[in-house]
């Protein structure tokens, strides 16, 4: 390449070779073994690997990009048929009217008034095909494009060099609400109601679901008790499972009660429980955990620290 590069003036050839002449010996091959560090191999070099920093090179609306599959692709196709059919009825019902609300004698004058009449109309059905044009479009963008630039400042930036995990909730908050603004209406999709979340933080709302399964599971027993022992025994024993199946899709932790705490007989036990509560909603089920793990290992100012804490709670 320097070759092609310096062919008509021999002055630049001859300086481009002596400058590479000059750096000649910076190769690496050319370091004597004594003066260079072997390669690290193995061990050593895993744990050189380890040692260095993590480096995430995404960024959150990069994060965007891999997460946005179309999932809703069959309600966009029928909401773009289901436009153009809606145009299409408006063009045949409203143009009969149209035509009869023209009342002139004159020949002429009453073609040339018909004529602007369908003109006007297909004018206004072709904005609202327009309209639906542009919906479709703004979803293309969505999808197909940068979510980066559909923000406005300062989320523009927040959102172009802030990882998903460094962004804090609000301003995480404002950016799903600002690109979920960007969508019609038509294609936005409401997530359902998260009931486990919901139990987690009210305690009055869990109750009522826990209560309601119970409830449900109460209606059956008047159905098993009109069959054989034998029945009774085998569909008593699913209805168990599955009246806790419902309650741990409601409440994972809804076993670990006050007797249940009470009736630990080690810390190991208790500190299970204590990680399975903290996962959940982390209640004042906490307190009695520590408590029950203060007396069983003896523990005075933990039975003390237990007791300010239910006055707290």
């Amino acid at each position: 390449m320097l070759r092609q590069l310096c062919r008509k003036t021999s002055t630049f050839r001859h300086q481009v070779r002596c400058s590479a002449w000059n750096f000649q010996d910076t190769m690496e091959s050319t370091i004597p073994d004594f003066k260079g560090r072997p390669n690290r191999a193995g061990a050593d070099l895993q744990k050189a690997k380890d040692a260095l920093p993590k480096i995430v090179f995404m960024t959150s609306y990069e994060f965007d990009l891999l997460s946005k599959p179309r999932t809703n692709i069959v309600g966009e196709y029928t909401y773009q048929r289901d436009s153009r059919i809606k145009v299409s009825e408006l063009l045949l019902k409203e143009a009969p009217e149209k035509l009869h609300e023209i009342h002139e004698s004159n020949p002429e004058v009453k073609k040339f008034a018909e004529l602007k009449a369908l003109q006007n109309l297909s004018e206004y059905a072709g904005d609202l095909l327009e309209k639906q044009l542009t919906n479709v479009q703004r979803i293309n963008d969505f999808v197909d494009s940068n979510p980066v630039y559909l923000l406005d400042q300062p989320l523009r930036e927040e959102a172009r060099w802030n990882l998903t995990e460094a962004m804090d909730n609000h301003t995480r908050a404002l950016v799903r609400k600002e690109l979920q603004s960007w969508l019609p209406k038509e294609y936005q999709q409401q997530r359902a109601a998260d009931l486990q979340q919901v139990a987690a933080f009210s305690a009055e709302v869990r109750r009522q679901m826990l209560a309601k399964i119970d409830e449900r599971a109460q209606s059956f027993e008047s159905e098993i008790a009109s069959l054989s022992a034998a029945e009774q025994q085998a569909y008593r024993e699913i209805l168990a499972a599955n009246v806790a199946a419902s309650k741990a899709a409601i409440d994972p932790t809804f076993d670990i009660t006050a007797d249940a705490i009470s009736s630990a007989k080690s810390v190991d036990e208790l500190r299970a429980m204590a990680h399975r509560v903290s996962e959940y909603n982390g209640d004042e089920r906490l307190v009695a955990i520590y408590e029950q793990a203060s007396k069983l290992s003896g523990d005075a100012a933990g039975s003390a620290l237990a007791q300010q804490l239910k006055a707290v709670f």
